[in-house]
Formats: structure tokens, C-alpha cells, sequence
């Protein structure tokens, strides 16, 4: 059984949605080993977050309303900017800041407006 949608433009049917599950599934895994990394003493609150991250209305919307696949695709990107961050900003390690250049680099490669609203925030 294949999942698709016609499009709107072509009214072709547009892949399955399995990359953009697969993305989802990478950015909970960021965001859980990082703060498991970065707090190590609260395991719950690791996968709170990640849990909480994957079920918002940012993330889940643009995947099943609007098709909007490289969009969910630099969601993984985009907590491993925001885990850098955090631990830029706790532990002052050179490595955090080199973890937040690449990654910065990579959502703007992956998807510029993705990219503005992580660099602007």
C-alpha cells in the first residue's frame, strides 16, 4: 500500500512521507543524546523535550498538512544548532562552537529559510 498525495500543481502523487519520519526520528535522537550529554543527571527531562519537540505544531504541520519535505528535512539540522548552542553557551569548549558552525552551515545549505529564522533566533 503506497501513502500519497496528488499535488496541487501537477496533480501527480508526491512520494511517501518515510524521509520526513526518518527526519523526525533523527531530531528526537539530537535532541535526546545531547541533553543526556549536556545533563546527564536528568533523563527524564532529555526525553520530555524530545518528546515534546517531536509532537509541536512546527514540526508535525508542515509534514502532513502541507507537504513541505525539506522543511522537516533540516529539522534534525536545527536541534543539533540548538543543542550546540546550549552547550556553547554551558561548557565554552571550542568544539561546541565549531559543532554550531557546521551545523549552521549545513541548515543553510539544506534550506534558507529554515536557516534565517535559526540564524535570526
Amino acid at each position: 500500500m503506497r501513502f500519497s498525495s496528488p499535488s496541487v500543481v501537477t496533480g501527480a502523487a508526491s512520494p511517501c512521507r518515510s524521509p520526513s519520519v526518518a527526519s523526525v526520528l533523527a531530531a528526537v535522537a539530537v535532541i535526546y543524546v545531547g541533553l543526556r550529554r549536556l545533563r546527564p543527571e536528568r533523563p527524564w527531562f532529555a526525553w520530555l523535550v524530545a518528546f515534546f519537540y517531536a509532537t509541536c505544531p512546527a514540526l508535525t504541520m508542515p509534514q502532513i498538512q502541507h507537504d513541505m519535505y525539506m522543511t522537516t528535512a533540516a529539522m534534525p539540522i536545527v536541534a543539533l544548532v540548538v543543542i550546540s548552542l546550549g552547550f556553547a553557551l554551558e561548557t565554552r569548549a571550542w568544539r561546541a562552537w565549531i559543532w554550531l558552525g557546521a551545523g549552521l552551515g549545513a541548515v543553510w545549505f539544506c534550506h534558507p529559510p529554515v536557516a534565517f529564522l535559526t540564524s535570526a533566533s
